[in-house]
């Protein structure tokens, strides 16, 4: 091959193996992608994000004079002289506002105090510093945080994420995605009464015979597994097949079935639950620890899930809660949430 041939052929070589590099060597010379990346309203986990972003801008809006005219609408003390339907601008409302009509709003309405509203309206946003009052057939679009207690009127639903520095209460018929508060009530609301924690001195300790020891306090159990009424299990327990919780009875641990976990009534689990398929959590049960499911959770009337002291996590496509029922910490319903009624 003659040295001009060669050349040739060297040159065509490191020309085809240099271009899938011209576009990385354009973007070094020229970089186009220096701006930050925008955050969607719905893959971010974080109930509170909203909250706190639209916090600083009302603030930061209200921290300069005449600043706030410009950014925000501010409502008089009812909001009779808000057109709340039309309005092109977020709201800042005063301490103690009432609206005495049905609204629908697309703006974010911050509220400086107590805020409420009627039967049948509609909120895309609220920020409130004070309680929050939502009456029957209300809808929250995107999202809602109240520093004092949120009532939600009955049937009312909540599309976004809602939470509270104090409680949630949902009326009988709401649906609901994410929720978060120290206390989530379902149904009446009232005191909130923690069940003592009962003592393995008042059960008899239950044997498995079948169970396949694991490590030093995990153990398998392959099908169906049944802890009797009455006794008392410490460990952590793995069951291939669907799991039953005798009625008062107690396990201290964390518990997972592949086939669904039923509790007994008035059982008390100081761990976790978590299955592929069902939890239904009996009336009156109490579970300290996260209950996760891949299909559906179900709480039963006067259950409780969580503490106080050691809030705790509910998660689910589809979680039905009873009227009665009690949750500390977080809700999150993949698909759906339902207060039966």
């Amino acid at each position: 091959m003659s040295l001009p041939v060669l050349l040739v052929f060297t040159i065509s070589c490191m020309a085809l193996l240099g271009l899938p590099f011209v576009p990385a060597w354009r973007e070094w010379r020229h970089p186009t992608d220096l701006a930050p990346l925008p955050i969607p309203s719905d893959p971010t986990s974080d109930i509170l994000y909203y909250r706190d972003r639209f916090l600083e801008q009302a603030l930061a809006a209200s921290s300069t004079d005449g600043k706030a005219e410009q950014s925000f609408l501010r409502s008089a003390t009812d909001g009779s002289n808000l057109r709340w339907d039309t309005l092109t601008k977020p709201v800042i409302a005063p301490a103690g506002t009432f609206i005495a009509a049905p609204v629908r709003c697309m703006q974010a309405v911050m509220a400086e105090g107590d805020f409420s509203a009627p039967a049948g309206s509609c909120f895309r946003a609220l920020m409130c510093e004070g309680a929050l009052d939502l009456g029957e057939g209300s809808e929250i679009v995107e999202w809602a945080h109240a520093r004092g207690a949120v009532r939600m009127g009955c049937a009312s639903v909540v599309l976004g994420r809602l939470s509270s520095d104090t409680s949630v209460a949902f009326g009988p018929g709401s649906s609901f995605t994410r929720v978060r508060a120290p206390v989530i009530r379902f149904g009446v609301g009232g005191a909130v009464t923690i069940p003592a924690r009962p003592s393995p001195d008042d059960f008899v300790i239950a044997e498995f015979p079948d169970a396949i020891r694991r490590a030093a306090d995990t153990w398998l159990v392959r099908g169906d597994c049944m802890l009797p009424a009455g006794r008392f299990f410490k460990g952590a327990l793995i069951v291939s097949g669907l799991l039953r919780i005798g009625d008062r009875a107690a396990v201290v641990g964390n518990l997972k079935a592949r086939r669904g976990i039923v509790t007994g009534r008035g059982a008390f689990i100081d761990g976790a639950l978590s299955s592929e398929q069902d939890i239904d959590v009996q009336p009156g049960a109490h579970v300290e620890g996260p209950v996760v499911s891949e299909l559906r959770v179900r709480i039963g009337r006067g259950a409780r899930i969580g503490s106080p002291d050691a809030m705790t996590t509910v998660t689910a496509p589809v979680i039905l809660a009873s009227i009665g029922a009690v949750v500390h910490g977080a809700l999150w319903a993949r698909r759906a949430g339902l207060v039966e009624a």
